[in-house]
């Protein structure tokens, strides 16, 4: 369909709706300028008549667009990108209130530059909205949070741990009465160095072990209720249970007695060697009665001297003698023997000493044969001291001698012969004694 004729001018009454239909051209050289005014051909034209093919490129500028006339139906889904936008032309007139959403924002388009100082404010921030993974590391710091912001309600369980506090953060008037408490202290975690001076002052102190020093010589208060344990020099490896002074009640035989009790420390390998100064009461500890269980606690108390330390033994049988040789005496009978100086399970030949001090030696010794003969002891096996000696028409030799000795040495007597050839001790010889006189 066209024209017959040229159309060499258009007027605005010559156009109705619907005269122009999808396909009609008209060439620009045929319309005159201001002949088409804009409300004529946009009612001229039927919906879908002006196709994007139709449309030169930068036909329609911004000039030929009336206020308005671009709605958000207008624009396909993607029409405008971020460089069809020119720089400031999106204010914030230009937004409608909660146009922008999260999800209309690419990954990391929000950034601090871009964000106005003040402009995110509490109001502004969902609850849950800001997580531990969207803040930078050091991002907050302490002025950034509000006086009282942080309470214990916001702040989860183990959050807060010795790593993450600065030094000298939480002082005295940072923690709440009874807030610390025995089950919240590790163990060890409180040493003297942390305690100030005159900290610990007119307080109970209840199931504590108070003590000089950790290990070595000390006193130690803690181990039992009713006593004060003393521990000897690091160096005595064979203190068993340390000496002590007990102040309380015997319920040993029948009703209950007041006692004081002072003992001295166990050692091993010697038997029985507690010495303990007891003392029971009546009534108040009116004339209480006093035992030593061990003498050697007090040697010049009478009742130490009354019950000393001793040991006399002998042989039940003849013994051969070697000539010319020195030869240990040993025994199989103990006249004497309360203190178990002599243990024939460990030695028949040897005498243990188990109290320390100065003991007086008595050595008999009777042979059958000539010759000259000697007697002598040794301390441990160390060098021999010479007893006596006779000579062919003496058959029996005796001798004493005062010998100091130390809790846990013995002593062994020997004997010598130069007769030519063998001889037999009699019967119940040898025979030694040994009596402790003091310390």
């Amino acid at each position: 369909m066209g024209f017959r004729n040229p159309v060499t001018s258009l007027r605005a009454d010559q156009i109705t709706p619907g005269t122009l239909q999808p396909g009609v051209t008209l060439p620009a050289a045929q319309v005159s300028d201001g002949t088409l005014g804009l409300g004529v051909v946009a009612a001229a034209l039927a919906d879908g008549t002006v196709t994007p093919a139709a449309l030169a490129d930068a036909a329609v500028t911004t000039a030929k667009l009336a206020a308005g006339s671009v709605t958000s139906p207008a624009m396909a889904a993607g029409a405008i990108l971020a460089d069809a936008i020119a720089a400031g032309a999106v204010t914030d007139a230009a937004i409608a209130d909660a146009a922008v959403k999260a999800v209309a924002l690419a990954g990391g388009a929000v950034t601090g530059d871009k964000i106005a100082a003040g402009a995110v404010t509490a109001t502004a921030i969902a609850a849950g909205a800001i997580l531990a993974g969207k803040l930078a590391a050091g991002a907050v710091t302490a002025d950034k949070i509000a006086a009282g912001a942080v309470t214990a309600t916001a702040i989860g369980a183990d959050a807060v741990y010795a790593g993450a506090i600065a030094a000298g953060a939480v002082g005295a008037a940072e923690i709440a009465a009874g807030a610390i408490t025995a089950a919240k202290i590790a163990a060890g975690a409180i040493t003297a160095d942390k305690i100030a001076a005159g900290a610990i002052d007119g307080t109970t102190i209840t199931g504590a072990i108070i003590r000089t020093a950790a290990t070595g010589q000390r006193v130690q208060l803690g181990n039992d209720s009713d006593r004060i344990d003393f521990y000897s020099d690091a160096g005595q490896t064979s203190e068993t249970s340390p000496g002590y002074l007990r102040i309380g009640e015997d319920w040993s035989a029948g009703p209950a007695r007041p006692i004081v009790e002072l003992a001295t420390p166990e050692v091993s390998g010697v038997a029985d060697t507690v010495s303990r100064l007891t003392g029971y009461g009546g009534n108040g500890f009116t004339n209480p009665t006093w035992t030593l269980d061990a003498p050697l606690a007090a040697p010049n108390l009478t009742a130490g001297l009354e019950d000393p330390p001793v040991v006399r033994v002998h042989k039940s049988t003849s013994v051969v003698w070697s000539t010319s040789t020195w030869q240990y005496m040993a025994w199989d009978v103990a006249d004497e023997n309360p203190d178990s100086m002599f243990s024939p399970a460990t030695s028949v030949s040897a005498i243990f000493c188990r109290y320390s001090g100065l003991y007086h030696l008595s050595v008999t010794a009777a042979f059958l044969g000539s010759g000259n003969r000697y007697l002598a002891y040794s301390v441990n096996d160390g060098a021999r001291k010479r007893l006596c000696n006779s000579d062919t028409t003496d058959p029996e030799l005796s001798g004493t001698d005062l010998v100091r000795m130390t809790a846990g040495q013995y002593l062994r007597l020997l004997a010598y012969s130069s007769s030519g050839g063998t001889m037999n001790a009699i019967d119940g010889s040898p025979r030694v004694s040994m009596v402790w006189v003091r310390r």
